[in-house]
């Protein structure tokens, strides 16, 4: 009852209750709009997805349609990330490791410094052998840093 009397108060003013601009947008940009999405083939399921979303999703697509400057940013980033092997785990990975973050910022920054984790392999130690297998032979070596740009697989002959 009081919003139907709001709603003929707000009508005699002319203006449109609980409504944002995109709904006086002209039939024309309406039109222009929807052809994009179809040149982009986005399908009516697609709405219908983002109606279901969250609202942290529906607020991201907002974003993107703004052209928020530092989302856009992020999103260039997609081609070479797939490029050098990310996967899509190793972002989900880091959405939750605030730590790592920290890290990766300072090394961008040019405060820190990323190195790959050193592999020993202790040469010295007996090697393992499965069960029906024998060393024919086994040389103490020492330590060994492992570098694939130095170690080859070996196949014997025999």
């Amino acid at each position: 009852m009081a919003r139907d009397l709001f709603l003929r108060e707000q009508k005699t003013r002319k203006e449109i209750p609980f409504m944002g601009d995109l709904i006086r947008m002209p039939y024309s940009e309406v039109t222009a709009t929807l052809e994009l999405l179809d040149r982009l083939e986005i399908k009516p399921s697609d709405f219908e997805v983002l109606r279901k979303a969250s609202s942290w999703q529906q607020g991201v697509v907002g974003r993107v349609l703004r052209a928020d400057s530092f989302l856009l940013s992020m999103l260039a980033t997609e081609q070479l990330t797939v490029k050098v092997g990310f996967l899509e785990s190793d972002f989900k990975k880091l959405a939750g490791d605030e730590e790592t973050l920290r890290q990766i910022l300072q090394a961008t920054r040019g405060f820190a410094e990323i190195k790959p984790i050193e592999h020993l392999i202790d040469c010295d130690a007996d090697p393992f052998v499965p069960k029906g297998w024998e060393v024919v032979e086994h040389h103490k070596g020492g330590r060994l840093k492992w570098d694939t740009r130095k170690v080859k697989l070996y196949l014997s002959k025999r």
